[in-house]
């Protein structure tokens, strides 16, 4: 009976190590591990405020109509620091055909233009957005602007707000991101304003990717060394996607190690079985 008991807990012994093996197999050498999950396409998608009017036809039919702005965004730039963390993440924008109204958001001292960011609340405060930004990168989903204060000059055209991760951990070193710049759709509410998809020509990326990482699909982006690491930079059209695969180099060596333990853990583990298979038939 003594014997029977035993071999029973020799058995559940056997089988639990063979799975923490398994997993630590898993863990360390799938570019896909199951404990990370994949990466999903994040849509980013840039509308701009309309104007909703009423068109009368004859005197029983009205039709809703709106007016899109005149202008165009030649060019939409995320610029992102920080890769794998949360961070802030700095947008800067370039429009075409765009009239600042002769607003001035400075105050002009001899030769100096100091930015009057007070003026700028009260702006704010005083007139609804222009632009809409949808994202799941962005903290909360969206990101509402305004394109006077966005597009006045330097020192004002760059917004910067709080960020998910840009990249999403797929395995134990690796992270993967990709973005699909997003022109479907029509017009959109929100906060009781109407707005329709922008005009967007295109949409570029700067990312700062440290030293410690390497980029695994290089292919159609620039890179450029910088203190730290190197920047990557990619722009795309609409209905393309920016995708990118990093790998820390720092902790190649861990997973390559553990990586063999697994597989070593593993073999030896069966060849045991099976040797004490053949020494019972003995």
């Amino acid at each position: 009976m003594i014997a029977v008991v035993t071999k029973k807990k020799m058995a559940i012994l056997v089988i639990l190590i063979l799975i923490f093996v398994g997993s630590l197999h898993l863990y360390f050498w799938s570019e896909t591990s199951l404990y990370f999950g994949q990466s999903q396409v994040k849509p980013i998608k840039i509308y701009w405020k309309v104007n909703p009017f009423t068109y009368r036809v004859n005197e029983n039919i009205y039709l809703g109509m709106y007016t899109e702005p005149t202008y165009s965004i030649s060019n939409l730039t995320l610029i992102i620091d920080n890769v794998v963390n949360s961070s802030i993440i700095e947008f800067q924008i370039e429009c075409e055909n765009f009239s600042r109204d002769n607003i001035d958001f400075f105050d002009h001292y001899d030769n100096t233009i100091v930015g009057n960011f007070s003026r700028v609340k009260e702006y704010e405060k005083s007139n609804p957005p222009d632009i809409l930004l949808t994202s799941d990168l962005i903290t909360n989903g969206k990101l509402f602007s305004w394109i006077q204060v966005w597009n006045n000059m330097i020192s004002l055209n760059e917004l910067r707000v709080s960020c998910k991760p840009f990249l999403k951990q797929v395995a134990f070193n690796t992270w993967e991101g990709e973005y699909l710049f997003d022109k479907s759709g029509n017009t959109v509410g929100e906060d009781n304003i109407t707005f329709a998809i922008a005009d967007v020509q295109k949409l570029s990326f700067e990312v700062m990717v440290p030293s410690n990482y390497k980029i695994q699909n290089p292919e159609d982006k620039n890179l450029s060394e910088i203190s730290g690491g190197f920047l990557v930079n990619a722009s795309i059209t609409p209905q393309e996607t920016f995708h990118l695969v990093i790998t820390d180099l720092n902790q190649e060596r861990t997973r390559i190690i553990l990586t063999a333990f697994s597989y070593l853990g593993f073999a030896s583990f069966v060849s045991s079985l099976i040797f004490e298979y053949f020494i019972r038939r003995k």
